[in-house]
């Protein structure tokens, strides 16, 4: 899986709901969850057009990503984690998740739930800050306890993850809403 690219794209996709908390920080840093959103990433398989090959999970300290990502605007001085989820049963397919557990793992030939991390955070020009290995989780567990992939769904569950090679470890619990998120459309706006 390639989670970088993936998660990178992620980033420009982030809702809210009650329940949303995390503790530890991720290179020296935490932050309280203030939405929390779920929606189904896409991509092309063999002409049959757009299909759900993953789900995206984003927790930010901010309010309004879900507009902001419809528009194709980014957020600046803001700071989410973000996580892809998806079933991959064999080396040349990835399908939509279901709840269940999803293994952080940084190896590519990995099976079954497989779950990636990072945190992001956007300086005022929208600028990711440096180190991104330090804010990518490297072990970890994500619990999906519950999936609505779809028009007013909704996701719960809890994660525990390892970050970086600083090992920062951070817990907590999720409730988000269902965005649907956009196609990438060009570099977005800075707002």
């Amino acid at each position: 899986m390639h989670a970088r690219i993936a998660l990178t794209s992620l980033a420009f996709l982030a809702a809210c709901g009650p329940g949303n908390s995390l503790s530890g920080t991720v290179a020296g840093t935490g932050f309280t969850i203030k939405e929390a959103i779920i929606g189904p990433v896409k991509s092309s398989s063999k002409g049959s057009g757009l299909t759900t090959t993953a789900a995206g999970l984003i927790l930010s300290d901010t309010a309004g990503w879900c507009d902001a990502l419809k528009a194709n605007r980014m957020k600046k001085n803001t700071r989410s984690m973000v996580i892809l989820l998806t079933n991959r049963p064999d080396q040349s397919t990835q399908l939509a998740p279901a709840a269940g557990d999803f293994t952080v793992t940084q190896q590519s030939s990995a099976l079954g739930n497989l779950a990636s991390a990072q945190v992001l955070d956007l300086d005022g020009t929208c600028t990711r800050s440096s180190d991104p290995d330090a804010r990518l989780a490297t072990s970890g567990l994500v619990k999906l306890t519950q999936l609505k992939l779809e028009a007013n769904g909704t996701a719960s569950g809890e994660l525990d993850l390892t970050f970086g090679p600083q090992k920062d470890k951070v817990t907590g619990t999720f409730n988000a809403t269902y965005c649907e998120f956009p196609p990438t459309a060009g570099s977005p706006s800075c707002e």
